[in-house]
């Protein structure tokens, strides 16, 4: 009887791990209470497994959700677990794995008269792979999985600035023929990307590992996601291309420039990366703003002219 149920808590411990079939795969950004959704696997009522897809038609799929005890990999970012291939061993040979983020569209949605003009995701992460050869990668798709895009080369993604701390077009990994992070990143890098407006229901966005034959290193880890919606602020406002702003990345000034010949006589706003205002001005006319006193990152400035309104982004450095 004592060996049965020692195996029964041995296979308990093993679905803990292995188990991550969600039951219902959709990030809900719409109207947040209590401020911007995290996954955190650290957290009492973490959402991860419920929202995390992950791909069980690959044969050997290694991601999962649970405490790391590795050899590089030792703990996660805010406590012991973490979403990272395997929680335990080295990443085998030959290996493709994937989970999808499935984000839904929340431009048209108003929560007590606002809603949002763009989602802004952030995640922390370790990589540990044989460089160049194996390494993970993250792509996007707008019609449901049908096609894919590199995060790099995404029309979901293209306004300057929208992308924080990934690889480039020169990074190839061999083992997924495309860019990705790939080598030993040492530490946990923060890695950002804007979703803009668009016309789709959901967004998916997919975590890709792979290995070739011999394999070498710990993998790929994430710490933790956020999901940060900026605001679009009054329902009457229609979005319009108002303004320019120079230069971008920018140290201590921004000037913002009319895309017509009409003087700027609006309101203006500076968000960061979490959605809070950091800076007001009602009467907008000088076409400079300070921004010497703001912390390095990505912002979103906002002006507003009677009932139109244009938002751009820009990067503080």
């Amino acid at each position: 009887m004592k060996k049965i149920i020692t195996i029964f808590f041995v296979c308990v411990a093993t679905f803990a791990a292995h188990n991550l079939k969600s039951q219902n795969y959709l990030i809900n950004t719409c109207c947040p209470v209590g401020g911007p959704l995290f996954l955190n696997p650290n957290t009492i009522g973490d959402s991860s497994r419920r929202d995390i897809n992950i791909d069980h038609t690959q044969p050997q799929n290694i991601w999962q959700v649970g405490r790391v005890t590795k050899t590089v990999f030792t703990t996660g970012y805010s406590g012991a677990r973490a979403i990272v291939t395997d929680t335990i061993n080295p990443y085998p040979p030959n290996n493709t794995s994937s989970f999808t983020l499935k984000i839904l569209n929340c431009n048209h949605m108003w929560c007590g008269g606002g809603g949002y003009a763009a989602y802004n995701v952030q995640f922390e992460h370790k990589y540990n792979t044989e460089a160049g050869v194996d390494g993970g990668t993250i792509e996007v798709s707008g019609d449901g999985g049908t096609t894919w895009k590199n995060i790099i080369h995404s029309p979901i993604d293209t306004a300057a600035g929208s992308l924080t701390g990934f690889y480039t077009a020169a990074n190839t990994v061999s083992s997924l023929g495309q860019p990705g992070f790939s080598g030993n990143s040492t530490s946990w890098t923060t890695c950002s990307f804007w979703i803009q407006p668009y016309p789709y229901d959901t967004v998916l966005v997919r975590f890709t590992f792979a290995s070739n034959a011999t394999n070498s290193g710990d993998g790929w880890m994430i710490g933790q996601i956020n999901f940060n919606p900026m605001g679009e602020g009054i329902q009457q406002y229609t979005n319009f291309n108002l303004i320019n702003v120079a230069p971008n990345p920018a140290n201590n000034e921004l000037k913002v420039a009319s895309t017509s010949d009409k003087p700027l006589q609006g309101e203006i706003y500076l968000f960061d990366n979490l959605g809070r205002q950091v800076y007001c001005d009602k009467k907008f006319s000088t076409n400079t703003i300070d921004i010497s006193s703001l912390k390095p990152g990505i912002y979103m400035v906002k002006y507003i002219e009677g009932n139109n309104y244009s938002t751009v982004k820009f990067i503080k450095q």
